[in-house]
Formats: structure tokens, C-alpha cells, sequence
């Protein structure tokens, strides 16, 4: 996981426990992972799902999208949207990361531990801004470094 962009939790609208098993999977991310979460199947009938909380709220609570509702099979519904449309949300929040951070609380941990940190969104933006800032000025030294021994090998200055 430490290679991906974001990740895309997609459960079966249809099926009453398939958002119970992204709940188990999601826990397992990386809190500085990209997030979206998606229905699927909704041409066919939409069951309420055995989880602690809709899918809906549970999006809430994290602070963010609610699933994106598609059909591959197509359907009238309105908010049901194309695929595609899914793709370019991933592609923005995979460019754009704090669009989609899921933001977490003292309510929304479940273990009792008080050893798991409490993450803030602001403090992954800041994070990830500083590694970004690390990378360029070790690679501007690298680049310089290669640029002046480069030429003292080949005899110029």
C-alpha cells in the first residue's frame, strides 16, 4: 500500500455485508492514504447494510465523499453516475490527496488504546509538504553535485 496513489473501496449495494468488509479493510490503511469509496450494482436492488453505521454516515464521519453511487449496467436513478465519472474523482483525488483524507477524531477510533496518534488533516497537508520540500532540495543537491564533479572529470570548469 505504501505505493499507492489512492484507494478506491468499492462494496456491493446489493449484498448486506459487503460494506462491513470495507469497514474491517479501510482500519488497515495508512491514515495518510487518499480514500473514496463507491456502491456499486445499483441497477439491481439496494440493501441496507449490516455495519454499525450506513455507508453514508460513516463517510460523514471521516469528513468525507459520501460513496459514489454507479450501475456499469446502467439505471434512471439520477445520482447514480457514469463510471467514468468515478475515474476522474480518483485521478483528482490522487493529484489533490487532502481532498480526500479521511479526517479522524476521538470518536471515530474504536480501539481503547490511547497509543494510536489522532490524525489531523492539516498535519498530514503539512507532512506531506515537507517531504515534498525534502525531495526537491535533495535532488537539486544531487543534480548540482553531478553538474560540478561532472565537468572537473571531463577537464572543464
Amino acid at each position: 500500500m505504501d505505493n499507492c496513489d489512492v484507494a478506491c473501496l468499492v462494496y456491493d449495494a446489493n449484498d448486506q455485508y459487503s460494506f462491513l468488509n470495507l469497514g474491517t479493510v479501510q482500519k488497515d490503511l495508512p491514515n495518510t492514504l487518499p480514500r473514496m469509496f463507491v456502491a456499486s450494482k445499483l441497477d439491481l436492488e439496494e440493501v441496507e447494510q449490516q455495519f454499525d453505521v450506513t455507508p453514508e454516515e460513516f463517510c460523514d464521519r471521516l469528513q468525507l465523499v459520501r460513496p459514489r453511487r454507479i450501475s456499469v449496467a446502467g439505471t434512471d436513478e439520477p445520482d447514480v453516475l457514469p463510471v467514468t465519472e468515478v475515474w476522474k474523482e480518483l485521478v483528482l483525488a490522487a493529484v489533490n490527496p487532502e481532498l480526500a483524507l479521511p479526517e479522524w477524531d476521538e470518536t471515530d477510533s474504536d480501539s481503547d488504546s490511547d497509543d494510536e496518534p489522532i490524525v489531523e488533516k492539516k498535519n498530514v497537508i503539512l507532512k506531506r509538504v515537507v517531504r515534498i520540500g525534502l525531495a526537491v532540495g535533495v535532488a537539486s543537491l544531487i543534480g548540482y553535485a553531478i553538474y560540478r564533479f561532472g565537468f572537473k572529470k571531463n577537464g572543464k570548469k
